[in-house]
Formats: structure tokens, sequence, C-alpha cells
């Protein structure tokens, strides 16, 4: 989404699909340590993954919403192929449209073959359903072997039962704190030294705070 600058989650990263080498896994997993090290300490890493990932971690399947999330451009082609008929394309007239085989495009823009021989493959009109779903699964599992390999790192510091235990979400922000800050909250804990807090200047600072986003409140506390 953030190459095509559109949908949500633009600024998120994913793991990169492409790296499978030994020592690509060995840093997948050491970035897992970190993130146990993170749960652990309550020293928290500025990770901006999407769900798709982190369901990954807790071995939650991921769903086309994730996949929306990162790849909204794909979500709808694959819906607009499925009900193509819909658009009074038939098998007479599919072909003269459409000219697809049966690949499809990484996130990391490699084309990869959905099955063996696959790009030499066309697709008609009887078979988009097939490639619809081999697309699908690709795309929602092609990050399985870097987060299995994060998950060993992970589990080495976080014994695996306990993040059994959690929901993608929590253990979102076990690593990472929670994104939205209580002004509120920070605002009571608040202790002022040669100054009130009904002085003037400092019922302007709380007013900018208010105006500020988290992530502004964040760089401000830092």
């Amino acid at each position: 989404n953030g190459t095509h600058a559109v949908g949500q989650n633009r600024e998120k990263w994913l793991l990169n699909p492409g790296a499978t080498s030994a020592l690509h896994l060995e840093m997948f997993c050491f970035l897992g340590k970190l993130m146990g090290i993170a749960i652990r300490s309550k020293q928290y890493l500025a990770l901006h993954l999407p769900s798709i990932i982190w369901k990954l971690l807790v071995q939650d399947p991921p769903l086309m919403e994730d996949l929306e999330a990162i790849d909204l451009h794909q979500v709808q082609s694959l819906h607009d192929m499925r009900h193509i008929d819909s658009q009074g394309v038939d098998r007479a007239s599919f072909s003269d449209i459409f000219y697809e085989t049966f690949t499809t495009v990484s996130s990391d823009q490699r084309e990869v073959e959905l099955v063996p021989g696959g790009s030499e493959m066309e697709v008609d009109f009887d078979s988009r359903l097939l490639r619809c779903t081999l697309v699908e699964r690709y795309r929602l599992h092609e990050f399985d072997q870097q987060a299995g390999a994060v998950r060993r790192g992970l589990g080495s510091v976080v014994p695996p039962c306990l993040l059994a235990l959690h929901c993608w979400h929590e253990l979102e922000v076990m690593v990472c704190g929670r994104a939205t800050m209580d002004l509120a909250l920070l605002r009571s804990m608040t202790a002022y030294s040669s100054c009130e807090e009904s002085d003037a200047h400092i019922q302007f600072f709380w007013e900018v705070m208010e105006g500020f986003s988290d992530e502004e409140r964040s760089v401000f506390l830092r």
C-alpha cells in the first residue's frame, strides 16, 4: 500500500519473503530475541508491523482483511477476477481482455509461479477461480518462513506456551507498547517546579499537547 499510495498501513514494514538464506533467517531469529527482551524488560521497540505479521507470530491464521491491509490492489484484483462475469465477460471474450498466467508478484516484487511451470500456463475463464485461490493462499503465507524464524527467537526468551495465550494485538502491545497516550493520566502525574498548573503558560502547554498527535506526544516525551 505504501508503494502504491493507497489504503491503510502505508507506513508499516513487512518481513522480506525473499530473504531465505541461513544468514537472513538467523537475523530474523535475532529480531525475535529482541522482541522477547522488549517484553521482559518493557523497553519497547518501535516496530511498525501490520496485522498479518503479528498473526503469524502467534500462529493465528491471517485473513483476506489482513492482506487488504498491506495490498489493497491485490485484493481488489482478486475480487474483480472472481466476479468478472458480472461485468459481461464470458468464456468467449475473456482471452481478449485478460492475459494472465499462474504466477503472482510477491511483496518484494518477485514473480512467483503458483504451480510448477505456471509462467507458461495461461488462465482462462474456467481456471480463473483456481488462480485466485492460489494467489490468495500464497500471499497470505508468503512470510511464513521468516515469521517462523522470528518466532523461534522470540520463543527462546519468552516461553512459547505463554505466547499462545495471547492474541496478535496483545503481542503487539507487549513488544511495542500502546500506540495511544492517555493525556489525562500524564497530566495528573505531572509535577510542577517554580510554577503552578493554573499559570497561563502551563495552560498553553497543555492546549498544545492536546493538539498533538500520539506520535508527536511520543517524540516530545523522548
